[in-house]
Order: C-alpha cells, then structure tokens, then sequence
C-alpha cells in the first residue's frame, strides 16, 4: 500500500491540468488566451510561479506572510460590515431618529 502512493501521485494532478484546458474556436487564440489567463490567475498559479522565480530571503517571507494575513483579515472584516450595512432588515440602530 505505501509503494502505490507515489506511482499515483500524478493522478490528481492530471486531473486538474485538463480542467485548465481551453479549447481555441475558430482560431481565436486571443481569446482563449484571455480565458486561460484568467483561470491561471483565479487559481494563484501566476502568483505561486511569481514567488518561486527568485530566492526569498526568510525575513522577507516572514513580512510578506504577515501582510498576507493582516490584508485578508482585513479583508473578511470589511466584507463582514459591507454585508451588515447591505441588510435591508436590521434594526435601526438610532431609534426615533428618521
């Protein structure tokens, strides 16, 4: 059973690789260009192949990762009170006024 995991570690990713294919239509190869772009760029493989292209130095990872973080963080915050001010059934939270 442990020999087989690696003989078929491929698999999964053979897998994901078709769901990437994009098939060109009368020759259009700008457009299917654009729609690959966007699925590259929609599942973060353009940015993990950014990050790898050069050496990061450990500190600088350590930044970046914490600025990921607080940024997403940030993030889910504000969406959190964009779609508590979007509610259309809330309570009003200054009674008597308006």
């Amino acid at each position: 059973m442990h020999l087989s995991g690696p003989l078929f570690r491929h698999v999964s990713n053979q897998t994901r690789w078709i769901s990437r294919t994009v098939m060109v239509e009368n020759n259009e190869v700008e457009k299917a260009m654009k729609i690959l772009n966007g699925i590259v760029a929609n599942e973060g493989i353009l940015a993990r192949w950014k990050l790898t292209r050069r050496y990061e130095k450990p500190t600088q990872m350590r930044s970046r990762v914490n600025y990921e973080r607080a940024r997403a963080i940030y993030e889910e915050d504000m969406n959190n009170k964009i779609q508590f001010i979007m509610r259309k059934n809330r309570v009003n939270p200054y009674p008597g006024c308006g």
